[in-house]
């Protein structure tokens, strides 16, 4: 059965209205008349299962809202990803989350994991209790603000998804690689600034930065930074810009 929100309700009513309007009939019969058009046995029930008043909260931000041809209402909508930690295995994908721009709702659509759930791009239609012409493009973003406002216990668990290239670019911009700046001597060994020597030593930097990153993902990005550095340890990096030029 549809339920509705109390901005649906007042549009009810002044369907209400237009019936009693119409058919002569009292105004209680009329707001029974509407229930029954919309599944419900009477008005009264309707309104006890009435979608909660979101009252001034901010639902999900909207990329894009249009009819298409089929008649179906398409809602390119942001969402973010949520892993609850009671689900302890790493490789689950948690579930996709957004506060609905039509009901208020918070949504609830299990993220893509290989073959099952939805994913970013994916489609899929709104909450049960709505008219089935409706369905959400899903958009994943970072910014959980962009999901609307969440309940806390949701936000502390939200993932980012990973995006490799945009954390490589905030190492490179935040660290130096020793091929361009540091000195070189044959004799004492190569490099004169101490040297990042091990992967997990980028990861524990990243981990900092990008706490709600995956482990694993950020193993790899480490890695592949890793691989092309050798990169400067940046508590040097004072020193480095200190030395003269000729060095």
């Amino acid at each position: 059965m549809n339920r509705f929100s109390s901005q649906e309700i007042s549009t009810l009513k002044k369907r209400a209205k237009a019936i009693k309007k119409a058919e002569g009939c009292s105004h209680a019969e009329a707001l029974d008349k509407v229930a029954r058009e919309n599944d419900w046995d009477n008005w009264s029930l309707l309104q006890k299962h009435a979608l909660k008043d979101t009252g001034a909260l901010r639902p999900a931000h909207v990329f894009e809202d249009r009819v298409q041809p089929s008649g179906t209402r398409l809602i390119k909508v942001a969402v973010v990803r949520y892993r609850p930690l009671r689900d302890e295995d790493p490789d689950k994908p948690g579930q996709l989350v957004f506060r609905c721009p039509e009901c208020g709702e918070i949504h609830y659509h299990g993220a893509v994991d290989h073959y099952l759930g939805a994913g970013d791009g994916d489609r899929v239609p709104h909450c049960a209790n709505r008219p089935a012409n409706y369905v959400f493009d899903l958009v994943e973003v970072e910014e959980t603000s962009f999901a609307g406002d969440l309940p806390k216990k949701i936000l502390r668990h939200v993932k980012p998804p990973v995006d490799p290239e945009r954390i490589k670019d905030w190492f490179a911009s935040t660290h130096t690689l020793a091929v361009d700046r540091s000195p070189w001597d044959g004799r004492e060994g190569g490099y004169q600034y101490p040297l990042y020597e091990y992967p997990f030593e980028i990861q524990a930097i990243l981990h900092k930065e990008f706490p709600n990153v995956d482990e694993e993902a950020l193993f790899g990005i480490a890695k592949d930074l890793f691989e092309e550095g050798p990169w400067i340890e940046a508590s040097f990096l004072d020193a480095l810009d200190n030395q003269p030029d000729d060095l």
